[in-house]
């Protein structure tokens, strides 16, 4: 597992329901996690060339979500730091259970985390607003239009179609730097895969 993604997570989760709570008072439906988790790791992956936490994500019609955290929700998903509620009606919730540790985060990722708290949550944007700039990413865009073509809702999202060209099958003479450091992030999860395997 990459290193301390399941840490990320965790805290990434409880940062944005902790400002989501602060704003208005109760803590927030799951979808704006799930598309606030995907901003972050997609945005920052376009910046550095590695996402911030790694995990995987399902393009639906409402934009991604975390796999991790949606196809899990109907077990009451609780670590020490977050818990997944039922508010009835399929409805689920995100509550902190304390506050989030962000040393587990670079500099940079803070900044990010903090950026989309500030575009999403304390500028008062609606759900619609965050499911329409997720259905900006590319690699949301990639998933849906393959789901389309075999008759299907929803397929997984390639980290590597946020990207003009597949960085794993681009010339590496001719990589950028985003590109070179996606690459050498693929290869060490890869390798991680199939050592777990």
């Amino acid at each position: 597992m990459i290193v301390n993604q399941s840490k990320k997570l965790e805290n990434a989760v409880a940062f944005f329901a902790t400002e989501f709570e602060k704003r208005y008072k109760h803590w927030p439906a799951q979808m704006w996690i799930y598309k606030l988790l995907a901003l972050l790791d997609f945005r920052m992956l376009k910046v550095t060339g590695r996402p911030c936490i790694g995990i995987e994500y399902t393009a639906m019609k409402n934009g991604p979500v975390p796999n991790v955290l949606y196809f899990n929700r109907y077990n009451g998903i609780a670590s020490d730091v977050f818990q997944i509620v039922s508010a009835g009606n399929q409805r689920f919730d995100i509550e902190a259970k304390k506050e989030p540790d962000l040393d587990y985060f670079s500099e940079r990722a803070i900044d990010e985390m903090k950026n989309l708290a500030r575009e999403f949550i304390e500028s008062g944007r609606t759900l619609g607003d965050l499911i329409a700039e997720t259905h900006k990413l590319r690699s949301w865009n990639a998933a849906m239009e393959a789901a389309r073509e075999i008759g299907r809702e929803s397929l997984p999202m390639e980290y590597a179609d946020e990207f003009e060209e597949n960085p794993m099958t681009k010339d590496g003479d001719k990589l950028t730097f985003q590109e070179e450091s996606f690459v050498e992030y693929e290869k060490r999860r890869r390798e991680e895969f199939e050592e777990s395997a």
